[in-house]
């Protein structure tokens, strides 16, 4: 389909290299943008206990959710999960939202001291990119948007996507650093 086109528009660097071999025609990227009024800093925060959020599925093959059932049974922390879809459980250290709206995810993002994608596939990763903008680390692994920052170690971490132990480790290294 692709090559039938002519011209070729990607929503990263990440997406744009993995593809463009396949490509025979002009290709550019026009990234997402994010409502850096809605997704900013606040201080409105009412937790009181470290809290990790999880912005995604219960998908495993593209988000890798049983990494992050994983990291939740291997740590004391609390956990936000922002689900696209009906997932739920009634572990007494987790909340759970199913498809908020973005006025709400900006409010849980400003809750949480911490983003950890777990996702195997991702083009972008947009959640990642709205938690920065409200000022949040974030621990991930190679993918998407993280790819091509990786090397900026202001944001966060990048792990080994299937190694717990790295999760974990980031984890607690970045919470034990605020100046993160």
């Amino acid at each position: 389909i692709c090559n039938k086109s002519t011209h070729v528009i990607y929503n990263s660097e990440y997406t744009k290299e993995r593809y463009d071999n396949y490509v025979n025609v002009p290709s550019s990227i026009i990234k997402l943008g994010t409502d850096s009024d809605l997704f900013s800093p606040s201080k409105d925060r009412t937790t009181k206990k470290e809290t990790i959020i999880f912005i995604g599925s219960s998908n495993e093959e593209f988000k890798g959710f049983s990494m992050m059932n994983n990291i939740i049974e291997s740590n004391d922390y609390d956990f936000i999960l922002v689900m696209k879809d009906s997932y739920s459980t009634s572990h007494p250290r987790i909340k759970v939202y199913n498809k908020i709206n973005q006025y709400q995810l900006s409010k849980l993002i400003n809750q949480s001291d911490l983003l950890v994608c777990t996702s195997r596939k991702e083009t972008l990763h947009l959640a990642g990119i709205e938690a920065m903008f409200c000022n949040l680390p974030v621990v991930t692994n190679d993918v998407g948007i993280y790819a091509e920052i990786k090397k900026d170690k202001r944001w966060g971490k990048v792990v080994d996507k299937y190694n717990l132990t790295c999760y974990n480790n980031s984890i607690v290294e970045i919470l034990n650093n605020k100046s993160l």
